[in-house]
């Protein structure tokens, strides 16, 4: 059996590295970044809606109803890297953004009453802690409806989400392993290149990474933010078995900007064939204007991509629209439930 080596985090200085020697995210590209995006935001050449032909709130709150009433592992992608999962019986929530982060961020498609349709959340994975992964609004709001959940977070992430009125905090280093309901479900935190950053002063000071859950016939890879990296093998050599992967693909451009924290669609695609999972699903595109590609940018891409590969026939790449739903099966079935605007699947990866 190969033995399973883990990679760990660097830690200098109360500093968190993805390896030793890695400079620290400097803070002019920061300023960079929210001088392009206040730019976009004023431009003439403003971003368009997500084009959407169906109510996303209806269409959320059905499918909801029936995967409860049938009582069926489902997954639904709300936007950004946000998704709904209904596992053996729970519900569990990846980085919850469910209102615009700032005003220089618009919401590229309407997210209204967003919080008050939402089922009973029992589990809140965090990937990092920018603003557009932990946010600050939307975790109040869970917690008012639901006083009990659980976050588990990054390692340096827990004193802040105390602050919001969470009691049920796991800050978590790369391969925690967690048991959740009844140990019917193993959660464990793993590694991912990207990086942290809340002010001025505390870059890096919390961990980043990706989420891994598992049941007995599913297992399913929550990469958060991430850059290209030899992490991917590592997840691989872990989790041999990975059913569906959602991976990030955006923003496109400009790639310089975006190379060290983020892959984009053909990174993603090839991730997806290395990690020879059954189905992908790309998130963080089509919801913030965090680049300067259009909404649709990333899928045309992701979907150029594919067309042209002739390998992995078992695989597919199931793209979903915010709302729509995904049954979760270990053979990465095609979605049961109705939707109005079906996804697009597309096969041979």
């Amino acid at each position: 059996m190969k033995k399973f080596k883990k990679m760990l985090p660097t830690i200098e200085d109360g500093i968190f590295k993805n390896y030793p020697g890695e400079k620290k995210h400097p803070i002019e590209s920061l300023l960079s970044f929210f001088w392009r995006a206040c730019k976009t935001y004023i431009s003439p050449r403003a971003y368009t809606q997500l084009p959407l032909s169906y109510n996303f709130q209806e269409e959320l709150a059905s499918s909801i109803a029936i995967a409860i009433k049938t009582n069926r592992n489902t997954l639904w992608w709300l936007g950004h890297a946000t998704f709904l999962l209904y596992v053996n019986g729970a519900f569990i929530i990846t980085d919850p953004i469910l209102q615009e982060p700032s005003p220089i961020f618009p919401r590229l498609f309407s997210s209204e009453n967003l919080e008050a349709m939402l089922p009973p959340i029992k589990t809140i994975l965090i990937s990092h802690n920018h603003y557009d992964h932990l946010d600050k609004k939307s975790i109040k709001a869970l917690l008012q409806k639901n006083p009990q959940l659980s976050m588990f977070v990054p390692q340096g992430d827990a004193k802040l989400c105390s602050r919001w009125g969470c009691n049920h905090i796991h800050e978590s280093m790369w391969w925690d392993t967690f048991s959740l309901h009844n140990q019917d479900i193993q959660i464990t935190f793993v590694p991912a290149k990207h990086w942290s950053r809340r002010t001025l002063f505390d870059c890096n000071r919390s961990l980043w990474g990706g989420w891994v859950i598992q049941t007995n016939d599913l297992c399913i890879y929550f990469a958060g933010d991430t850059a290209q990296g030899d992490h991917f093998s590592a997840i691989h050599d872990h989790f041999t078995d990975i059913t569906h992967a959602l991976l990030p693909i955006g923003p496109c451009e400009p790639r310089k900007e975006n190379e060290d924290s983020h892959i984009n669609p053909i990174q993603a695609g090839e991730i997806f064939n290395l990690l020879q999972a059954q189905c992908m699903i790309p998130c963080h595109w089509g919801t913030f204007p965090l680049g300067i590609d259009q909404p649709l940018a990333p899928i045309d891409l992701l979907q150029h991509w594919i067309t042209n590969q002739h390998n992995n026939k078992n695989q597919s790449c199931q793209i979903l629209f915010p709302g729509q739903a995904l049954e979760l099966a270990s053979n990465a079935k095609q979605p049961t439930l109705p939707t109005t605007q079906p996804g697009v699947t597309i096969k041979g990866i």
